[in-house]
């Protein structure tokens, strides 16, 4: 599948700032290293549900070089003056082969905590999971995340206890009728 520009769309903030919400790209690896070290340990370990030291080539070259078909990234940006764009969020979406389910994973800049961002970032992948006719999506989250488990909620997602680890609740959002 092509890059799908049809994705990309501008954000005004109330404070008048202008963010764009794209689909990843292979060449915003160098942001996605930018983006990591601005990271907290504990931002870390709440989207990666452990402590990560870096982010390694091999990491983000798995996370930016993604296969358009099977898994969706939208990336919020915003260029600075000197033609770099700098991630202020990502929010990542991994269907399985016969798109029955989607895993979900999504992180904000603390910096845009508050102002909508995560709830906007999160209305756009489960439209598009419904677009591609996704049954269902799925995330993992620390117990503790009470932001993530709060915006969870909003948007209707069952909560269950994972498996196999007590600190983890997986949540999920049927989208698709079985008819």
């Amino acid at each position: 599948m092509h890059y799908p520009q049809e994705l990309e769309e501008t954000i005004a903030l109330p404070d008048g700032r202008n963010f764009l919400l794209r689909p990843v790209r292979p060449e915003d690896e160098p942001a996605f290293h930018a983006a990591f070290a601005k990271l907290s340990t504990e931002e870390i370990r709440m989207r990666f549900l452990h402590p990560i030291k870096s982010l390694t080539h091999a990491m983000a070259a798995h996370l930016t070089q993604i296969d358009y078909d099977r898994e969706m990234a939208l990336v919020l940006i915003r260029q600075a003056a000197d033609s770099s764009s700098e991630i202020y969020g990502v929010v990542r979406l991994v269907a399985d082969p016969d798109k029955e389910r989607a895993e979900f994973a999504i992180i904000v800049s603390s910096r845009l905590i508050g102002m909508g961002i995560g709830s906007f970032m999160m209305r756009r992948m489960i439209d598009y999971a419904r677009n591609q006719g996704i049954r269902e999506i799925v995330g993992y989250v620390l117990r503790e995340n009470r932001r993530m488990l709060k915006l969870a909620a909003a948007f209707g997602f069952i909560v269950t206890p994972a498996v196999d680890d007590p600190a983890v609740v997986q949540v999920s959002l049927p989208l698709q009728s079985e008819h």
